[in-house]
């Protein structure tokens, strides 16, 4: 009820430059971003805790222990990536300082700032995020929220991110169909592959 009298007083809506703060049906407080007459999300307007551990539970893989994570958004991602294991270090890279000040002042990231292995690093000119993924070790990935990448204002480093990121998405999606068609085949077919072969 209380949502449904906020919205209409249009007072759970809260601009600064092109962004937007909103509350969402389930309580919580999504990003906006005003983008060449086109409003995105950074989070769900809808089911954002959903989405969120859907989001952590892609990036999670138990071989890891250090996670470079690439925008901050209100952190719901974040969250529900600490919630799934708690021996992880996380690295948080964020360049747009309003989207830092927003964070901070709507979202509860009280858990976030009050652990020790989750670190927020405000990097405008991507010169920590560059060095830290030079360095990256077999334990360490580099995930991306796709939304922050979106906002970059420097195309060159836009651009970059954004082919990492699809290259990224390609081959996790190509080893889901290998695994998936590597099921089937065992299921349906016995023999080896070399009684397959013409006499």
């Amino acid at each position: 009820m209380l949502y449904k009298k906020l919205k209409d007083d249009e007072i759970y809506k809260i601009n600064i430059d092109d962004y937007e703060v909103e509350f969402t049906s389930c309580g919580l407080t999504t990003l906006a971003k005003i983008q060449e007459g086109k409003r995105f999300y950074y989070h769900s307007n809808g089911n954002i805790m959903g989405e969120a551990s859907l989001l952590a539970r892609e990036w999670y893989s138990p071989d890891k222990s250090d996670y470079i994570v690439f925008g901050l958004g209100f952190g719901y991602h974040i969250m529900e990536l600490a919630e799934i294991d708690e021996s992880i270090t996380i690295h948080i890279y964020e360049n747009d300082w309003n989207v830092l000040r927003l964070a901070f002042y709507y979202s509860d990231l009280g858990n976030l700032l009050s652990s020790d292995r989750i670190l927020i690093h405000f990097d405008l000119r991507f010169e920590e995020l560059n060095e830290k993924i030079k360095n990256i070790d077999k334990e360490t990935a580099f995930v991306m929220h796709y939304p922050s990448i979106r906002n970059i204002k420097v195309e060159p480093i836009k651009q970059q991110l954004e082919d990492i990121f699809i290259t990224y998405s390609s081959i996790s999606n190509q080893f889901d169909e290998l695994t998936r068609n590597f099921r089937i085949n065992i299921k349906n077919y016995d023999y080896f592959v070399d009684e397959l072969k013409k006499d």
